[in-house]
């Protein structure tokens, strides 16, 4: 229901489970569970967003990852990011343009395994080139959470799944653009499924077959530990060992890593070789770093002239 943005039905639905197990659970869990409810109610009640494409559009992106997003006449750069499940602004930009913040927090994980707490906002208009959003749900979040330590920089913001889904296709290209067509090009049975939000891909290593995130809003790919435990041999030969530095909300833990050269993968029936080294974590970080075997960050795109994701016919392709 989520992914479907029937916020109603999702609390519906989660007060439901809740109802099933509330017995079984710890005090924390429980909590969390009600906040979660009470946030998917208050989201029911806002007006549904909509989207207009009025034509073909090409943005320039800065940095190659932000993109002009236009409030009124005020214009912020924000992040297409295919890892983030709502859109994400920080609270200064929020209160500099005026949004009204809503006082009904939910609990967000961050790549430490940390939670933090956001605050939801309607956004009534949103601009990006020849796309208008309206009444798009924007969580507010402290500046610390997108602070960037690895490029020293204050991010403002990302676009996230809502936005993103709705767009139903995007291109994002190496010379640095970003591209949203009136008509969507692909078509075809699928070839990536969702995890919560996220988009997961099929990959071939050396004859095996691997499922990694694609993660728009990560700065570098990397391969998590069920990569590690089934390629230990070869890891721990080529591999340099180092310690990786993973960003949370204020704070950075840091994993044993090995870096991997020149490593190759048939993604979306290409051949992919990343020049640099790749990092491969031996612990997990989070939950998703435990289920699957890596996340492809946009560094996807100094292998790849574009990246399209469909998120309408769920296809994905490289060119």
């Amino acid at each position: 229901y989520v992914k479907m943005f029937r916020f109603g039905k999702a609390a519906e639905t989660k007060q439901r489970i809740l109802d099933m197990i509330r017995n079984e659970l710890q005090p924390k869990d429980l909590a969390a569970f009600e906040e979660t409810v009470a946030f998917w109610r208050r989201l029911a009640a806002l007006p549904r967003q909509t989207i207009t494409i009025s034509g073909d559009t090409e943005v320039p992106l800065a940095g190659r990852t932000d993109v002009p997003a236009v409030f009124g006449e005020r214009e912020v750069p924000l992040i297409p990011d295919t890892g983030s499940s709502l859109c994400l602004i920080i609270r200064r930009d929020a209160e500099r343009l005026g949004f009204p913040v809503l006082e009904t927090p939910l609990q967000i994980g961050t790549a430490t395994g940390e939670a933090v707490a956001a605050y939801p906002c309607l956004v009534p208009e949103m601009t990006i080139g020849r796309v208008t959003v309206q009444n798009a749900i924007f969580l507010v979040v402290p500046e610390r959470m997108l602070y960037d330590p690895q490029n020293r920089r204050q991010r403002s913001g990302t676009i996230g799944f809502p936005v993103l889904a709705a767009l139903r296709e995007l291109t994002l290209t190496r010379k640095g653009t970003l591209i949203i067509p009136a008509r969507p090009a692909l078509s075809g049975p699928p070839d990536f499924f969702l995890y919560r939000t996220n988009p997961v891909v099929k990959v071939e290593f050396e004859g095996t077959e691997l499922h990694l995130i694609l993660d728009t809003g990560a700065n570098r790919t990397q391969l998590y530990p069920r990569f590690f435990r089934a390629f230990r041999t070869d890891v721990l030969k080529s591999g340099i060992p180092a310690a990786s530095e993973i960003s949370g909300v204020g704070s950075e833990i840091t994993v044993p890593t090995y870096l991997m050269p020149r490593l190759s993968f048939q993604v979306a029936g290409r051949k992919v070789t990343f020049a640099g080294r790749v990092a491969v974590l031996t612990e997990p970080t989070d939950a998703a770093s435990d289920i699957f075997d890596g996340v492809f960050g946009i560094d996807l795109l100094d292998q790849v002239d574009r990246v399209t994701i469909n998120y309408a016919a769920l296809r994905f392709e490289l060119r």
